[in-house]
């Protein structure tokens, strides 16, 4: 099985993965992350603070991974 998602699909293909792999045993030939969303614990990586408002202002974007 491959399992390939991005952006959000790319969170929730790293989370299906893991899923899979810690539960069930089923065979992971590889798997495709293409820009995921899965690494919001520190917001000040260097890119972060460089794009910061070119999608959304900041304050938005933190409040987008509360919710």
């Amino acid at each position: 099985m491959l399992i390939a998602g991005e952006s959000a699909g790319g969170n929730i293909a790293a989370a299906l993965t893991l899923r899979l792999r810690n539960s069930i045993d089923v065979p992971i030939a590889g798997q495709v992350l293409m820009y995921p969303a899965v690494d919001v614990a520190d917001s000040t990586l260097p890119s972060r603070e460089a794009f910061a408002g070119l999608n959304a202002p900041a304050g938005d974007i933190e409040w987008i991974w509360n919710a």
